[in-house]
């Protein structure tokens, strides 16, 4: 791979396209020309693929021996099914995630609050929704200490 990104010598022959070059030691020399649009093949248009921006996700972490109990809390949040088939559970390492997928989507959503492109608490901790605060009032409750959080 380094031969082709860092040549020790000219890329190009002495002979290029019926003249003689000379006085090229060392240099590069590009004699390509662009592809007439004729020549370029023809390309189906197809749809952006989107990618995920993690920035928008809620995410909670507890201690494996307090996952039954965060689960009991999103349960009784009664989160709308919208949110409800955003929820993602992992398991790993003695610890327990739930991450809700986008949830900077649902925020509050109110005459003059701005649009949000990340999770509230990266800006406006006013346009959390109710369903985040039944989260946080439950885990309360239930004294869930969390390892990490973004909700």
């Amino acid at each position: 791979m380094n031969g082709v990104l860092y040549p020790t010598s000219t890329v190009i022959a002495r002979k290029a396209h019926g003249k003689e070059l000379t006085d090229l030691d060392g240099v590069l020399v590009n004699k390509a020309t662009p592809l007439a649009a004729s020549e370029l093949p023809k390309v189906k248009s197809r749809p952006i693929k989107k990618s995920h921006d993690p920035l928008t996700d809620a995410v909670i972490t507890v201690k494996a021996s307090k996952g039954k109990a965060l689960k009991k809390v999103v349960r009784k949040a009664h989160l709308q099914k919208k949110i409800a088939k955003r929820v993602h559970w992992s398991r790993s390492h003695g610890k327990v995630t739930v991450t809700i997928k986008g949830a900077a989507k649902f925020a509050r959503n109110e005459a003059g609050d701005q649009k949000l492109g990340q999770i509230w608490t990266r800006g406006d901790l006013e346009t959390r929704p109710l369903w985040a605060w039944k989260i946080i009032k439950g885990m309360t409750k239930k004294h869930i200490k969390p390892i990490t959080h973004e909700i």
